[in-house]
């Protein structure tokens, strides 16, 4: 039992230091699952406008909506995951990847 521990608390160490890229990774992950259906929404919300107008106003949006999100999101996602312990943060880790693999298989 201890063994499985430390070989949780090391990959979990790693993952510690790895926290930037991997908080920008699930981000960048849920935004190409959710992505498509953000800009559906966005579609909809401005569809009877002129054509233009429509591809300028969605390039626009595209452009603050996807920057903000990839700019700050991983911030934060870093500092959530920052508050566990070594003992929990690689299985939380992994299931948040099973689970972003579940919804990716879905679709």
């Amino acid at each position: 039992m201890d063994t499985l521990l430390d070989f949780i608390v090391t990959l979990s160490r790693w993952c510690d230091r790895h926290l930037d890229q991997i908080s920008l990774a699930l981000v960048a992950v849920l935004l190409v699952l959710f992505g498509l259906s953000l800009g559906k929404y966005i579609q909809r919300l401005i569809g009877t406008m002129n054509i233009v107008f429509r591809v300028i106003i969605l390039a626009i949006v595209y452009m603050v909506v996807f920057g903000l999100i990839i700019n700050y999101v991983p911030g934060l996602v870093k500092q959530l995951l920052s508050y566990l312990n070594y003992y929990s943060l690689f299985p939380i880790l992994l299931l948040i990847m099973v689970f972003i693999g579940m919804i990716a298989d879905k679709r």
